[in-house]
């Protein structure tokens, strides 16, 4: 009889440890943040200062009930934060903000449980000047490189020069003209290669810019009516390209100067009035860039 005693308090032992060791073995979970994409900041984003924008997110919770969620500003919490009379299951909210001004800020953003838990997610706001002034360039007539008319174009002053004043003004020249064999009307970088070929004294310039251009779906009589550089910043934002190629009147182009300018860094769009000719030809353009 004392032998099965002891055979039963020995399975009651083995039971216990091994329901323990299951528990033990169960992973704990902490919160969860996702934010709302839309209409609301969910990446990171550029905005203008004199705009507003909102963060939206629903917190899950893990393992423990929820406890207290956050958000910080350069190690601080803002406003109205830490809030800690949340639903303990799951907890949406919103935050608009407006920033104080120009600059990047980096707002992280911190769930809590009951257990001490945590999921933190940062997202990073540029925040750039609002609507700038411009600058207006009409009737630039343009040579391709058998043409009369100088065939370089420079935003900083609206000048077009011709090859010996462009070699001495290289930092000026923002792009080149010229009709290619299988590119017809093209606006060229002067450190795109092709460009190089056509205007072989371009490789002995002292400064080479890499303007970048982009096509834009953008309306002569939207061109015309601008008046800021709102609409540019969006349309001449990302772009990559060194040329535009195939050009017809009625085409906008957007285009960025390179940082080695003497019109530096600045957004802008071409529209084409007039393409005459092939190699001798001219383009008729108008520019607005920012001031």
């Amino acid at each position: 009889m004392k032998t099965i005693k002891l055979f039963f308090i020995g399975l009651a032992v083995l039971s216990v440890g091994f329901f323990t060791s299951c528990e033990d073995d169960e992973a704990t979970t902490g919160p969860t943040i996702e934010f709302i994409g839309g209409t609301y900041v969910d990446t990171d984003a550029t905005v203008t200062e004199d705009s507003t924008f909102t963060f939206k997110w629903i917190v899950t919770k893990g393992s423990a009930d929820l406890e207290s969620f956050t958000i910080r500003l350069t190690n601080n919490d803002i406003t109205g934060y830490p809030v800690t009379d949340i639903d303990p299951d799951l907890y949406q909210g919103q935050q608009a903000i407006t920033p104080a001004g120009t600059g990047v800020y980096e707002y992280t953003f911190i769930a809590t449980d009951e257990d001490g838990m945590t999921d933190s997610k940062t997202i990073t706001v540029t925040v750039v000047s609002g609507a700038g002034a411009i600058i207006t360039y009409t009737d630039k007539i343009i040579g391709s490189y058998d043409a009369s008319e100088g065939s370089s174009f420079a935003s900083v002053n609206g000048l077009i020069y011709n090859s010996a004043d462009a070699a001495t003004n290289s930092d000026k020249i923002d792009f080149v003209y010229y009709w290619g064999a299988s590119t017809d009307a093209t606006i060229a970088a002067p450190s795109n290669a092709a460009a190089q070929t056509v205007f072989p004294g371009i490789t002995s310039w002292a400064t080479k810019n890499a303007t970048v251009f982009g096509t834009t779906s953008i309306t002569g009589t939207d061109f015309d009516g601008m008046t800021d550089d709102s609409e540019i910043v969006t349309a001449a934002t990302g772009l990559t390209a060194s040329n535009a190629t195939t050009l017809a009147v009625g085409n906008v182009i957007a285009f960025e100067t390179a940082s080695t300018s003497a019109n530096a860094s600045k957004k802008g769009l071409i529209k084409v009035v007039a393409i005459t000719g092939t190699t001798a030809g001219t383009i008729e353009i108008e520019v607005k860039v920012q001031e």
